[in-house]
């Protein structure tokens, strides 16, 4: 679990929530790591509970190189409960490429469905990896 502050350049790592801004808590809680990110990521459901949290944030990796040489991209995502969302990650590579991967939380909160990403109009699973879920709650 990560805590923040807002309303302040503060912030802490660990332990419970913190305050600041006025009294107002973020709490960020790792539900998922992807067990195998240097490999590429088929259409796949992520079984996960996002039940009680405000927000899903989602960390990708750019591509299936090592995580220290690869660029993280965060998404953080509003949801209203009960309700699906879709999404989409986006990239912007080198040569003027461009792809997307769609994803979308289960209307029961029990997973985010990622479809197959693209680039350039065509199927690439090696890029926009899902890399960690979160869930926030203010």
């Amino acid at each position: 679990m990560v805590s923040m502050r807002y309303g302040s350049k503060g912030g802490t790592t660990g332990g419970g929530t913190s305050e600041g801004g006025g009294g107002s808590s973020v709490t960020i809680t790792e539900l998922w790591t992807n067990p195998s990110p240097t490999s590429t990521f088929s259409a796949q459901t992520v079984a996960v509970s996002l039940a009680g949290y405000d927000y899903i944030g989602i960390c990708t990796k750019i591509s299936t190189g090592s995580v220290s040489k690869t660029g993280i991209q965060f998404f953080m995502l509003d949801y209203v409960t009960g309700s699906s969302v879709n999404g989409i990650l986006p990239y912007n590579g080198q040569n003027g490429q461009c792809g997307r991967r769609t994803f979308y939380v289960l209307d029961d909160l029990s997973g985010v469905a990622f479809q197959a990403a693209y680039i350039d109009n065509s199927t690439s699973n090696g890029y926009i990896l899902p890399y960690k879920i979160y869930g926030i709650k203010l």
